[in-house]
């Protein structure tokens, strides 16, 4: 059961992205939809977890390598790629020790939640605020769970 769950996550996300990258009726069509698909890099495990913000699309989850064709790069459970050209971000780094679940963005930042208790080489407690361009952490961010942070987890 859980092989094929895994099997199907990969695919719910990238379907839940499709509708997410749709446009509104007041939106510019040019701008968000392109009946060409971009074609671009994936990751070695589960993605849990798809953010859009700054010219990126996110992907969260647990995961060793983003993966392009033959190509591998090192990216831990977090990586972003391009959402006009599919390419894997090269300034954006935020490597976690344990599993990402949830993500979300506004203009500046890129929240983070899930079982990890490290981002980017910084200690956190399983929720980061994280730079959109670089993946720098924001040390300043008051975190508050203690056990996981991620829908229909509670924090205590």
């Amino acid at each position: 059961m859980m092989r094929r769950l895994k099997l199907l996550a990969t695919p719910l996300a990238v379907g839940a992205l499709a509708l997410m990258a749709m446009p509104s009726a007041s939106a510019d069509a040019a701008t968000l939809y392109s009946p060409k698909p971009v074609f671009g890099w994936g990751q070695d495990g589960t993605a849990y977890a798809v953010a859009i913000g700054g010219g990126n699309v996110f992907a969260g989850g647990a995961f060793n390598n983003a993966l392009y064709k033959t190509q591998s790069t090192p990216r831990v459970n977090l990586m972003a790629v391009s959402a006009s050209t599919g390419a894997l971000s090269t300034t954006f780094r935020a490597d976690t020790n344990g599993i990402v679940r949830a993500l979300a963005t506004d203009s500046n930042w890129l929240y983070v939640g899930g079982e990890f208790t490290n981002i980017g080489g910084v200690t956190v407690n399983r929720l980061a605020r994280v730079d959109l361009a670089t993946g720098a952490v924001d040390a300043g961010f008051p975190e508050r769970p203690q056990h996981g942070a991620w829908p229909g987890h509670p924090w205590h």
